[in-house]
């Protein structure tokens, strides 16, 4: 079976039914929160030489970001070795979902490096997010990004800074890399989505700095916001991108869509694999899913209020009843805790989906727009 990987031609079909038919040989249950086909697998087709490059992609989507084989200088080869986006881009999606040193470390070098794509180097700087509100030499970069860059640089380095802008020099940064690209008439970008994406970043931090005063024009931007269903099916009138909805689905200071759900082997196991919604869910029932998440909610994703014997109240999607006599608790931060059923005094179903109702709130326009062509296409 594993040589079959090696021949072609190769699909990512094929690597699902092997590791669907391995798992089905080796007989061992997995657990909802396990890997597909379990990760030893994964890991040695990952690390295997020998393997082409769309297989080593396919195995790095599926692998565990935090895997413990999955080392920072694997990662690094990866980005080095390969200019193509099948490698590139689940690498460094793989880098921005962890927070530790060296992973940061990593991006923010990636990021510097102007002999790579803007493309790539903004995705670079989207990982960053996971440090933005905590290492000074990931504010002193994405300052220094905000000062020099343009575009989807500078952009990519303000939805970075989403709750992370605190202090009173990246807040000026912010402000002043607007009014300076606002002016210019070589500015690419939507200047409407530009001031609700700098709404969001200033706002997220008012808290912290209440004192700062957000320019008019940005704080305006929160009256263009549609205000009901209607409004925003309307917004799909105008065009998505599939890449851009990839970025907001992934992306830690944005909807957190991935927090919860598994795109393609990536992201959490707590609410439904999106991998083909769009196969059974159109357009309008991807927006009504999005903003109303409560009005359908499939039996087995219902949300739970779990009531302990030693005081707690816990809140999640039940993923699994242990014939041992445990259950796991799935909760809307993608964490799961395992609860003797002994331990339990009441549970009750709860009429509330686990996804939030104010999700729309974490995410612009463009960004809602981008997020429904990016779902609609998994099919």
């Amino acid at each position: 079976l594993e040589q079959i990987l090696t021949r072609g031609p190769h699909s990512r079909e094929l690597f699902e039914a092997l590791l669907a038919a391995k798992e089905l040989l080796t007989g061992v249950a997995r657990k909802p929160t396990d890997e597909p086909s379990g990760e030893d697998l994964v890991v040695k087709i990952l690390l295997d030489p020998g393997q082409p490059l769309p297989v080593h992609s396919w195995a790095l989507y599926t692998v565990r970001p935090d895997h413990p084989e999955l080392k920072t200088g694997v990662l690094k080869s990866f980005l080095g070795r390969d200019k193509s986006q099948s490698l590139k881009t689940p690498a460094l999606q793989t880098l921005g979902m962890r927070s530790d040193r060296e992973s940061q470390t990593l991006l923010r070098e990636f990021a510097a490096d102007t002999e790579e794509k803007d493309h790539w180097r903004a995705l670079a700087i989207y990982g960053l997010a996971q440090s933005a509100a905590d290492s000074a030499e990931t504010q002193k970069f994405l300052l220094d990004v905000l000062r020099t860059q343009s575009d989807a640089l500078g952009w990519a380095a303000i939805r970075s800074l989403r709750g992370a802008a605190r202090s009173p020099e990246l807040r000026m940064a912010v402000v002043e890399w607007w009014e300076r690209n606002r002016q210019s008439q070589d500015f690419r970008g939507s200047r409407i989505d530009l001031e609700e994406e700098l709404l969001l970043t200033l706002r997220s931090n008012a808290a912290d700095q209440p004192s700062t005063r957000i320019p008019e024009p940005i704080a305006a931007a929160a009256d263009r916001r549609p205000k009901d269903l209607e409004g925003w099916k309307a917004e799909l009138a105008q065009p998505g991108d599939e890449l851009g909805g990839q970025f907001a689905f992934f992306h830690p200071r944005g909807p957190q869509c991935a927090t919860c759900h598994r795109v393609n082997g990536r992201g959490g196991s707590v609410g439904p694999d999106l991998s083909t919604i769009g196969r059974t869910l159109d357009r309008e029932k991807l927006v009504r899913s999005i903003l109303e998440p409560s009005k359908d909610i499939a039996p087995q994703y219902a949300t739970w209020l779990v009531a302990t014997r030693d005081g707690r109240l816990l809140t999640g999607v039940i993923l699994r009843e242990d014939p041992r006599g445990t259950i796991t608790l799935g909760d809307a931060q993608g964490k799961t805790v395992e609860i003797p059923v002994a331990d339990i005094e009441d549970r009750r179903v709860q009429p509330q989906s686990i996804m939030p109702d104010t999700l729309i709130d974490q995410m612009t326009r463009q960004e809602f727009r981008y997020l429904v062509e990016f779902l609609s296409e998994l099919k």
